[in-house]
């Protein structure tokens, strides 16, 4: 059950988000859409809009930065704009700024893909991946900002299935940075792990996106700690939570799709969208489809209902080896709309594939 304060703040946004009238929120939302897939809600905030903001904040400049705050406060004032072909004319400043966002995000992007490479290198020279917790202490020639320490920690936890910390040598002879989680595995709260080691001087964030300090002296310590107590965890295995479990062949899976895809504009934080498990989902190679401008969306056609997933260039090389298949799919629910037809979807979030070699139909 919520509290009174979710339940609260729920009223807000929801409420929020049915009557926005800044203009540069507008303007945000609109150069989004299509990553949003027009649904405005606290997730494809967060997924879309919060990083934009978040990467001008990091790192752009002070005239960028005056740009955006301006922006926000009166977004249809006029400004010189700076871009390519356009460059002296007037512009409004939430587009010269949501402009500039984008471009901030991107650069932000390539520069944290410079650090990880970076730092993949040093995670291999000195084996780094024999521990259970990836610990990357920064040298004086790991000279990147402490502001993408959190981002540099998120991606190497994604790439290496494991709980990751990113942090710094100071004077005081202090580790600190940034620590990472993974949502979907059985260790629900890398927070808590770390505290019930009582090595650090503080933990301090969400349960798996925090800021860290540790005594250098104790590093060794909490190793022995964590490569013990975190033995019986596989954390290359997703672990979901998850609402509806169906075969592929129930009948009553377009219903639930029907049902959840009504309360898309409700799901955020403390009300956590429904996750859907569809198993044994039989398909062949005329089932899929590669769509997309960039070619990178995946679309599985199966018994009337479309799964469907985005950015998905490592999965569609994956899936692109088999003639025939037997899927299991974790996802949410969706419906697509396109020239008065509606068409139940399940976004995936994951995909389990089994290779089938003597299957007849």
């Amino acid at each position: 059950m919520m509290s009174a304060l979710s339940e609260e703040n729920q009223y807000f946004w929801k409420e929020g988000f049915s009557h926005i009238n800044n203009f540069f929120f507008q303007t945000l939302c609109a150069k989004q859409e299509y990553s949003m897939g027009g649904v405005i809600n606290p997730t494809t905030v967060a997924f879309y809009i919060v990083p934009m903001i978040n990467a001008m904040i990091r790192v752009g400049s002070m005239d960028e930065k005056d740009r955006l705050f301006r922006a926000f406060i009166n977004g249809k004032e006029k400004v010189l704009s700076n871009k390519r072909g356009a460059k002296g004319t007037m512009e409004y400043v939430a587009v010269e700024s949501a402009r500039e966002c984008t471009n901030a995000k991107a650069h932000q992007d390539r520069e944290k893909q410079t650090i990880v490479d970076r730092l993949k290198i040093k995670i291999s020279n000195n084996d780094l991946l024999n521990n259970k917790v990836l610990f990357i202490r920064l040298e004086d020639d790991d000279d990147f900002p402490a502001e993408l320490n959190g981002l540099v920690a998120m991606q190497l936890s994604t790439l290496y299935n494991r709980p990751t910390i990113v942090a710094r040598l100071n004077s005081e002879g202090f580790v600190r940075g940034s620590a990472r989680g993974l949502n979907q595995s059985e260790l629900s709260s890398f927070k808590d792990f770390l505290n019930s080691t009582k090595l650090f001087e503080y933990t301090m964030g969400h349960d798996n996106a925090f800021g860290i300090s540790i005594k250098n002296s104790d590093l060794a310590k909490f190793h022995k700690i964590a490569n013990e107590e975190l033995a019986r965890y596989d954390f290359g295995e997703n672990v979901y939570d998850v609402d509806f479990e169906r075969e592929a062949y129930a009948t009553d899976i377009k219903a639930i799709i029907f049902d959840l895809a009504q309360y898309t504009n409700i799901w955020g934080q403390q009300n956590n969208e429904p996750v859907i498990a569809v198993k044994d989902l039989v398909v062949r190679a005329s089932d899929i489809q590669v769509i997309g401008k960039n070619k990178d969306t995946l679309k599985i056609s199966k018994n009337g209902i479309t799964y469907i997933k985005f950015f998905a260039k490592d999965l569609i090389s994956e899936i692109s080896k088999y003639n025939e298949m037997q899927l299991t799919i974790v996802g949410t629910a969706n419906l697509n709309e396109w020239m008065g037809n509606v068409t139940p979807q399940i976004l995936i979030k994951d995909i389990d594939i089994k290779e089938i070699t003597d299957l007849t139909f």
